[in-house]
């Protein structure tokens, strides 16, 4: 019962990382809307349901066809 002192405090911080948590989730969330949204315009990226995605070789593992953010080895 000696810690409940610190109560106030705690709770003050806990809410202001929650609130950077929040803020960073927005912005983050718009930055991959805007990145997708000007690739799709520039027709980097595609959304066509007609192009292949996955393929296969005999004898051979399964291939799957990646976009340019796969490639680099990172994820938006």
């Amino acid at each position: 019962m000696s810690d409940l002192s610190t109560w106030p405090t705690l709770k003050k911080e806990i809410g202001e990382f929650h609130d950077e948590v929040v803020d960073f989730q927005k912005e983050d969330f718009d930055r991959w809307c805007r990145l997708n949204l000007e690739e799709i315009n520039s027709n980097e990226l595609s959304l066509k349901t007609s192009a292949q995605v996955v393929y296969f070789e005999a004898g051979k593992d399964m291939k799957v066809t990646t976009g340019r953010y796969l490639e680099m080895g990172h994820f938006v």
